[in-house]
């Protein structure tokens, strides 16, 4: 049986006065996509989302400062033609020691002669973004979030 996906984990603590208080948390997703225009798309769509908190970068040299910060759950990665530059980024993401636990789900039009390389490298998940609404990616992507 599936477990259902959890997009936020829910406090409950007790003031002084014994009110009851909740506290729920976003998700937080990070996503790494050096295409300027399919950049702003994500932004846009995600940023709609109340039980997300969005970030996005362009470059991977701002990756490990900006995830110190944020602690992404979930890192997308747009990958628009595979290389071996993407796969040596999932690589280090992967030997990182404070990122390597953080899912990668790939964004990007499907190569599935070349998606078992992304799985071995460490990649939790590949979302074909050719053959899907983005409401649909959107979902697919919450419902893949830690």
């Amino acid at each position: 049986m599936q477990k259902s996906p959890q997009l936020s984990s829910t406090t409950l603590t007790t003031s002084r006065s014994g009110q009851a208080k909740i506290k729920i948390r976003k998700k937080k997703i990070l996503l790494i996509e050096t295409n300027a225009v399919i950049d702003k798309i994500y932004r846009i769509i995600f940023s709609r989302e109340k039980d997300l908190e969005f970030r996005a970068i362009n470059d991977f040299k701002e990756l490990e400062k900006i995830a110190a910060k944020f602690k992404p759950d979930l890192i997308l990665l747009g990958v628009h033609f595979p290389n071996d530059r993407d796969l040596e980024f999932i690589r280090i993401l992967k030997n990182h020691r404070e990122l390597k636990k953080i899912p990668i789900i790939i964004l990007g039009p499907g190569h599935d002669l070349v998606s078992e390389k992304y799985f071995r490298a460490g990649v939790e998940e590949m979302i074909d973004v050719s053959r899907l609404p983005l409401d649909a990616i959107v979902q697919k992507v919450k419902k893949t979030a830690p």
